[in-house]
């Protein structure tokens, strides 16, 4: 089986999943547990993957741990004091993701390199940004409707 980038492409990604596990604890310590949970869940699949990123299960995981995670923050950030700059974030992520997928299929490999690495970087200012201010509960919402 064949690597999805080459080694010398991936390794770079690879250090850049590591500042998810720093949001992660930042969420920790602001009491945000069950997001940084699934924060910190998408930064050992994202380590996982990119050590050696074939495809087959790994990926799967990973990208299945990025959607859940990702789509989970963007609930709890409807009515969070923060939510606009998630939001904000989140959408340069996404495009940085377009623009990394798009270099790849160019075979411009280092530019999809530095565009990938960009959504790891925006995924972290998104969640800091969430964590940093208060974010009501679901349960408490629905209750007082």
């Amino acid at each position: 089986m064949s690597l999805v980038i080459q080694e010398k492409y991936s390794r770079y990604i690879y250090a850049t999943s590591y500042i998810s596990m720093a949001s992660s604890i930042y969420g920790f310590t602001r009491g945000h547990h069950g997001l940084a949970t699934l924060q910190f869940f998408t930064f050992l699949t994202s380590v996982l993957y990119w050590c050696k990123p074939l495809y087959g299960w790994r990926r799967n995981l990973d990208i299945s741990a990025v959607v859940i995670t990702t789509i989970s923050h963007a609930i709890k950030s409807y009515n969070a004091e923060n939510g606009h700059l998630f939001y904000r974030f989140m959408l340069c992520g996404i495009i940085s993701y377009a623009n990394s997928w798009y270099h790849q299929k160019c075979d411009r490999m280092w530019t999809a390199t530095f565009f990938h690495s960009g959504v790891h970087l925006f995924a972290c200012f998104s969640t800091v940004a969430l964590y940093s201010g208060e974010i009501p509960s679901l349960l408490k919402e629905s209750a007082s409707r």
